[in-house]
Protein backbone atom coordinates (compact mmCIF):
# COMPACT_ATOMS: atom_id res chain seq x y z
CA UNK A 1 0.00 0.00 0.00
CA UNK A 2 0.94 3.63 -0.23
CA UNK A 3 3.07 4.98 2.65
CA UNK A 4 1.42 8.42 2.54
CA UNK A 5 -1.95 7.16 3.80
CA UNK A 6 -2.86 8.07 7.38
CA UNK A 7 -3.48 5.18 9.74
CA UNK A 8 -7.13 6.19 10.28
CA UNK A 9 -7.75 5.64 6.55
CA UNK A 10 -5.46 2.66 6.06
CA UNK A 11 -7.21 0.63 8.76
CA UNK A 12 -10.40 0.59 6.65
CA UNK A 13 -8.67 -0.73 3.51
CA UNK A 14 -8.74 -4.47 2.86
CA UNK A 15 -6.64 -5.63 -0.14
CA UNK A 16 -8.40 -8.23 -2.30
CA UNK A 17 -5.72 -10.67 -3.59
CA UNK A 18 -7.44 -11.86 -6.78
CA UNK A 19 -8.44 -8.56 -8.37
CA UNK A 20 -5.94 -6.18 -6.78
CA UNK A 21 -8.77 -4.00 -5.46
CA UNK A 22 -8.43 -2.25 -2.12
CA UNK A 23 -11.91 -2.66 -0.68
CA UNK A 24 -13.19 0.02 1.69
CA UNK A 25 -14.52 -1.63 4.86
CA UNK A 26 -15.50 1.59 6.64
CA UNK A 27 -18.70 3.62 6.35
CA UNK A 28 -20.53 3.83 3.03
CA UNK A 29 -22.72 6.50 1.51
CA UNK A 30 -26.42 5.58 1.41
CA UNK A 31 -26.84 6.15 -2.33
CA UNK A 32 -24.30 3.58 -3.46
CA UNK A 33 -21.40 1.38 -2.48
CA UNK A 34 -18.92 4.26 -2.39
CA UNK A 35 -16.85 4.54 0.77
CA UNK A 36 -17.40 7.52 3.07
CA UNK A 37 -14.75 9.16 5.23
CA UNK A 38 -14.58 12.34 7.29
CA UNK A 39 -11.83 14.49 5.79
CA UNK A 40 -11.00 18.14 6.53
CA UNK A 41 -14.10 18.44 8.69
CA UNK A 42 -16.64 17.14 6.18
CA UNK A 43 -17.87 13.93 4.57
CA UNK A 44 -15.94 12.87 1.46
CA UNK A 45 -15.71 9.91 -0.87
CA UNK A 46 -12.98 7.55 0.34
CA UNK A 47 -11.69 6.79 -3.17
CA UNK A 48 -11.24 10.53 -3.89
CA UNK A 49 -9.35 11.10 -0.62
CA UNK A 50 -7.05 8.11 -1.19
CA UNK A 51 -6.40 9.15 -4.81
CA UNK A 52 -5.46 12.69 -3.79
CA UNK A 53 -3.20 11.46 -0.97
CA UNK A 54 -1.47 8.80 -3.10
CA UNK A 55 -1.25 10.57 -6.47
CA UNK A 56 -2.29 14.16 -7.07
CA UNK A 57 -5.24 16.51 -6.59
CA UNK A 58 -8.15 15.79 -8.92
CA UNK A 59 -8.16 18.51 -11.62
CA UNK A 60 -11.25 20.76 -11.71
CA UNK A 61 -13.96 19.49 -14.05
CA UNK A 62 -12.79 15.87 -13.83
CA UNK A 63 -14.19 12.94 -11.90
CA UNK A 64 -12.68 9.60 -10.95
CA UNK A 65 -13.54 6.52 -12.98
CA UNK A 66 -13.26 3.10 -11.34
CA UNK A 67 -11.48 1.10 -14.05
CA UNK A 68 -12.17 -2.10 -12.10
CA UNK A 69 -15.93 -1.28 -11.90
CA UNK A 70 -15.93 -1.93 -8.10
CA UNK A 71 -17.38 1.10 -6.32
CA UNK A 72 -15.90 0.11 -2.96
CA UNK A 73 -12.37 0.01 -4.42
CA UNK A 74 -10.00 2.77 -3.29
CA UNK A 75 -6.84 1.52 -5.07
CA UNK A 76 -5.33 4.57 -6.85
CA UNK A 77 -4.07 2.28 -9.64
CA UNK A 78 -7.71 1.38 -10.40
CA UNK A 79 -8.83 5.04 -10.58
CA UNK A 80 -8.46 7.46 -13.47
CA UNK A 81 -9.36 11.16 -13.61
CA UNK A 82 -11.64 11.66 -16.63
CA UNK A 83 -14.46 13.94 -17.72
CA UNK A 84 -17.99 13.16 -16.57
CA UNK A 85 -18.95 12.31 -20.17
CA UNK A 86 -16.10 9.81 -20.55
CA UNK A 87 -16.98 8.23 -17.23
CA UNK A 88 -20.64 7.90 -18.24
CA UNK A 89 -19.78 6.42 -21.65
CA UNK A 90 -17.53 3.80 -20.04
CA UNK A 91 -20.40 2.72 -17.79
CA UNK A 92 -22.99 0.02 -18.24
CA UNK A 93 -26.10 2.20 -17.83
CA UNK A 94 -28.88 2.55 -20.39
CA UNK A 95 -27.60 5.92 -21.64
CA UNK A 96 -24.10 4.58 -22.25
CA UNK A 97 -25.40 1.47 -24.04
CA UNK A 98 -27.68 3.55 -26.28
CA UNK A 99 -24.89 6.03 -27.06
CA UNK A 100 -22.63 3.21 -28.23
CA UNK A 101 -25.23 1.91 -30.70
CA UNK A 102 -24.49 2.87 -34.30
CA UNK A 103 -27.46 1.16 -35.98
CA UNK A 104 -31.20 1.41 -35.34
CA UNK A 105 -33.21 -1.65 -34.20
CA UNK A 106 -33.94 -2.46 -37.89
CA UNK A 107 -30.23 -2.43 -38.77
CA UNK A 108 -29.92 0.95 -40.54
CA UNK A 109 -27.02 3.29 -39.74
CA UNK A 110 -28.02 6.29 -37.59
CA UNK A 111 -27.68 9.82 -39.00
CA UNK A 112 -25.94 12.20 -36.60
CA UNK A 113 -27.60 15.60 -36.36
CA UNK A 114 -25.53 18.55 -35.10
CA UNK A 115 -26.63 19.14 -31.52
CA UNK A 116 -29.91 17.28 -32.03
CA UNK A 117 -28.88 13.69 -31.37
CA UNK A 118 -29.32 10.86 -33.84
CA UNK A 119 -32.07 9.37 -35.94
CA UNK A 120 -32.55 6.80 -38.67
CA UNK A 121 -33.70 8.61 -41.82
CA UNK A 122 -34.83 5.39 -43.51
CA UNK A 123 -37.15 4.38 -40.63
CA UNK A 124 -38.35 7.96 -40.14
CA UNK A 125 -39.29 8.28 -43.83
CA UNK A 126 -41.07 4.91 -43.81
CA UNK A 127 -43.03 5.84 -40.69
CA UNK A 128 -44.08 9.13 -42.34
CA UNK A 129 -45.26 7.32 -45.47
CA UNK A 130 -47.30 4.87 -43.39
CA UNK A 131 -48.86 7.68 -41.34
CA UNK A 132 -49.79 9.71 -44.44
CA UNK A 133 -51.36 6.62 -46.06
CA UNK A 134 -53.34 5.87 -42.89
CA UNK A 135 -54.62 9.46 -42.55
CA UNK A 136 -55.52 9.56 -46.25
CA UNK A 137 -57.50 6.31 -45.93
CA UNK A 138 -59.29 7.62 -42.83
CA UNK A 139 -60.25 10.85 -44.60
CA UNK A 140 -61.48 8.98 -47.68
CA UNK A 141 -63.81 6.97 -45.45
CA UNK A 142 -65.40 10.12 -44.00
CA UNK A 143 -68.63 11.34 -45.62
CA UNK A 144 -68.36 14.48 -47.76
CA UNK A 145 -70.40 17.65 -47.32
CA UNK A 146 -72.26 19.48 -50.10
CA UNK A 147 -70.43 22.15 -52.08
CA UNK A 148 -71.34 25.68 -50.92
CA UNK A 149 -72.20 26.82 -54.45
CA UNK A 150 -75.30 24.60 -54.42
CA UNK A 151 -74.27 22.29 -57.29
CA UNK A 152 -74.81 19.17 -55.15
CA UNK A 153 -71.22 17.88 -55.47
CA UNK A 154 -69.52 16.44 -52.38
CA UNK A 155 -66.50 18.23 -50.92
CA UNK A 156 -64.20 16.08 -48.83
CA UNK A 157 -61.87 17.45 -46.17
CA UNK A 158 -58.91 16.25 -48.24
CA UNK A 159 -60.14 18.47 -51.11
CA UNK A 160 -60.94 21.57 -49.07
CA UNK A 161 -57.51 22.05 -47.51
CA UNK A 162 -55.97 22.38 -50.97
CA UNK A 163 -58.59 24.76 -52.41
CA UNK A 164 -58.54 28.57 -52.41
CA UNK A 165 -61.91 28.75 -50.64
CA UNK A 166 -62.73 26.02 -48.15
CA UNK A 167 -66.00 24.23 -48.73
CA UNK A 168 -65.97 24.80 -52.50
CA UNK A 169 -64.63 22.65 -55.28
CA UNK A 170 -61.97 24.24 -57.49
CA UNK A 171 -63.62 26.75 -59.82
CA UNK A 172 -66.99 26.63 -58.03
CA UNK A 173 -66.35 29.88 -56.16
CA UNK A 174 -66.96 31.62 -59.51
CA UNK A 175 -70.61 30.47 -59.37
CA UNK A 176 -71.35 32.45 -56.20
CA UNK A 177 -72.94 35.80 -57.12
CA UNK A 178 -70.89 38.82 -56.05
CA UNK A 179 -67.79 36.75 -55.17
CA UNK A 180 -64.50 38.18 -56.39
CA UNK A 181 -61.29 36.27 -55.84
Amino acid sequence: MVEALPERIEKFISPEPNSGCWLWTGARFQHGDYGAVRWNGRAAYAHRVVYELAREPIPPGLTLDHLCRVRACVNPAHLEAVTMYTNAMRGVGVGARKARQVVCPRGHVYDVLDGLGRRCSICRNETGRQRRARVSAEQAALPGRPCLCGCGAEVRSSDSHKRPTRGLLMGHYLKIPGYRP
